[in-house]
């Protein structure tokens, strides 16, 4: 599997049969993926994370608008949905014989006290899903702290890989940060090959 990230939270998740694409708004889509088929998914329609150009791209199937705790499965993947403490909805998808964990906007969005349920409801999402191979999740450096949600993830989750996403532009800034506190279970490139 090869992991393409594209522009802030949106990756492209290429399979030996077809392809994924997660909250793509900015950036290509490069031209030897296209042979495969596309599967998009959209998150919750945030601007940062939805654009009607998704209905241009001549995917086999676009999921938009799902609710929480549904159950897709398809010949070459399958995935389940949960709630987010934001907007829609992150997702847990089963493909390439690797359990993966796209976040969307689901992360410890902790401003100030006054927003404490927020890590609460972070963690219990996370324990419900439960340990996963790759998490794909936000590490916003517009928060105090960019690197909590990605602590609670690798507490709870335990996963082999963890890739960041939703820095706003400041990737030299955050992914440096994360390294250094979370080491080699990081990893950030425009391709990841697994």
């Amino acid at each position: 599997m090869l992991i393409r990230y594209l522009a802030h939270s949106g990756f492209m998740l290429e399979g030996s049969y077809c392809n994924l694409l997660f909250d793509f708004v900015n950036g290509n889509l490069p031209v030897e993926s296209t042979s495969k088929p596309l599967y998009v998914f959209v998150s919750h329609r945030h601007a940062d994370h939805f654009s009607k150009r998704i209905f241009s791209l001549g995917a086999e199937r676009i999921f938009l608008d799902l609710k929480e705790n549904e159950y897709h499965s398809y010949p070459f993947f399958s995935f389940c949905t949960y709630p987010s403490t934001d907007e829609g909805v992150c997702f847990a998808v089963r493909f390439e014989d690797k359990l993966i964990y796209y976040a969307g906007d689901n992360g410890d969005w902790y401003w100030d006290e006054e927003e404490k349920w927020r890590d609460l409801k972070h963690v219990s999402i996370l324990r419900e899903i439960g340990h996963v191979d790759i998490a794909i999740a936000p590490a916003d450096p517009r928060l105090p702290d960019p690197c909590r949600t990605f602590s609670e993830i690798i507490d709870i989750m335990d996963p082999d890989l963890i890739i960041p996403m939703h820095m706003w532009g400041k990737e030299a800034d955050v992914v440096p940060l994360l390294k250094e506190k979370f080491g080699q279970k990081v990893d950030f490139g425009n391709e990841i090959q697994l």
